[in-house]
């Protein structure tokens, strides 16, 4: 943002470029559309995979949910604390490599590094992505054919707790959209159609989403690492590159699965409609994980854990490139070891459109949560995300 230093979560980014000036694209357009900016927030380092107890040039964020000692989160960690902490923010911008932790988005159609956003309501989430995307927003979405896609590999390993939870939602989506869920299994489809051979989806692209993001995020950073090592004579310790070979690989299993999903499981809707599918997704946490917790891993399995290696539930739609929406609808208890009480975590779903319906998708579900007597249309501040 011009006129405020940027730092990118590196000291020794900050120190070697200063105060910017020029403001980013998508800044320029909420500026245009009449957004005010309050403020800059953190990110962990160069927006990468971090819990709060591997922040070392600044202290993480406080996520004011629940006995406030929760971890943060990784990339967008300060957006997501400040939207969640201030009634006066609306709105926080973020960054999203590769759709697992961060903000929910469709990634870019090549790399995976785009701009997300947190917000309390799915109106203003709408108002605000309006000035952000080429898409006509003139185009209502149409209710009277769309159906829910309801993956049945994706939600069998969740507990019965959240299964009820988000029955009740579906349910109430399936009432507003006048149809029923249609019961799908994604995986076996890919394996029967052979996409990867003999091999399963999670075994196909176990390393694509991760091999696409360091590649990219080393080739982004190339020009700061080499400026600074002119300017100071030094540079900073990196971990192992990716060959271009393995890069070359990762796309070829993105695209592969792109091509397929995108025509056997999300093709584009016909007739004028924004889109006549909604994928749903499970998403998010049953069990409090803190600020302060060591989880026992070895540096490698973090990074294996927190780089986007393995197949994560959101692979589906970000290598596709959907429109993706993490969406708050109820809470669930949990006894605190830092407050001694029952404390409250964030009850979420998750839902995916066809490419270019973004707004559509959002305003549906404005016009859901707003007409439902189950269901909040916001998310509140603090640590009770639904309090009374």
């Amino acid at each position: 943002m011009a006129g405020v230093p940027t730092s990118a979560g590196n000291k020794a980014y900050g120190e070697l470029y200063g105060v910017k000036e020029h403001n980013a694209l998508c800044v320029e357009k909420l500026l245009d559309a009449g957004a005010v900016i309050l403020g800059r927030v953190k990110t962990v380092q160069f927006a990468s995979g971090e819990n709060a107890k591997d922040w070392f040039d600044y202290q993480p964020p406080f996520n004011p949910r629940g006995d406030g000692y929760r971890d943060p989160g990784c990339s967008s960690a300060g957006s997501a604390t400040a939207s969640s902490a201030y009634d006066w923010i609306d709105l926080a911008l973020g960054t999203d490599k590769f759709t697992i932790y961060s903000t929910y988005r469709p990634a870019l159609p090549r790399e995976l590094d785009t701009v997300g956003f947190f917000s309390r309501t799915a109106q203003t989430a709408a108002a605000a992505i309006k000035p952000m995307t080429e898409v006509d927003t003139t185009k209502r979405f149409c209710s009277s054919n769309t159906t829910p896609l309801y993956p049945t590999d994706f939600f069998s390993s969740w507990p019965p707790e959240y299964l009820s939870a988000t029955d009740r939602f579906i349910r109430q989506l399936e009432d507003f959209l006048h149809t029923k869920r249609s019961l799908i299994d994604i995986g076996s489809k890919f394996k029967a159609d052979r996409v990867a051979g003999e091999e399963s989806m999670q075994e196909y692209l176990r390393n694509a989403t991760a091999h696409i993001q360091l590649y990219d995020c080393y080739r982004n950073c190339l020009p700061f690492l080499e400026e600074y090592k002119a300017k100071f004579g030094k540079t900073p310790k990196l971990g192992r590159e990716l060959m271009d070979q393995e890069y070359a690989a990762a796309i070829h299993q993105r695209d592969a699965f792109r091509e397929w999903m995108l025509t056997n499981i999300f093709p584009q809707a016909s007739g004028g409609q924004d889109f006549d599918k909604i994928l749903i997704m499970p998403n998010g946490y049953m069990d409090p994980f803190y600020r302060h917790e060591y989880d026992g891993r070895t540096l490698e399995e973090g990074a294996w854990r927190k780089q986007g290696f393995g197949f994560k539930d959101t692979t589906l739609v970000v290598l596709p490139g959907l429109p993706f929406f993490n969406i708050p609808i109820t809470q669930f208890p949990y006894e605190s070891s830092v407050s001694g009480l029952t404390e409250f975590l964030p009850g979420n779903i998750a839902l995916a459109g066809s490419k270019g319906s973004e707004v559509a998708l959002l305003e549906m579900v404005a016009e859901l949560l707003s007409s439902s007597k189950d269901f909040h249309a916001s998310v509140a501040t603090g640590s009770v995300p639904f309090p009374g």
